[in-house]
């Protein structure tokens, strides 16, 4: 091996160690992203029962009104 495919192979070494930390801080970023909305769509739906709960409750109270 010459000196030219040293470099080149240094090179090389260099840029896939570049783009593995690259790799790594994205990853690392998406994790916490995803971790976030898994909370956020947890609440949502808990919001979402209690808004459907809600409208139940609503309703019962309209029909048991209705009935009076």
């Amino acid at each position: 091996m010459n000196d030219v495919d040293l470099a080149n192979l240094d090179q090389r070494i260099e840029a896939l160690l570049r783009d593995r930390r690259h790799l790594k801080v994205e990853n690392q970023s998406l994790r916490q992203k995803l971790f976030r909305l898994t909370q956020e769509r947890a609440q949502l739906q808990d919001k979402n029962l209690m808004a459907a709960n809600k409208i139940k409750r609503v309703l019962s109270q309209l029909r048991s009104d209705i009935n009076e």
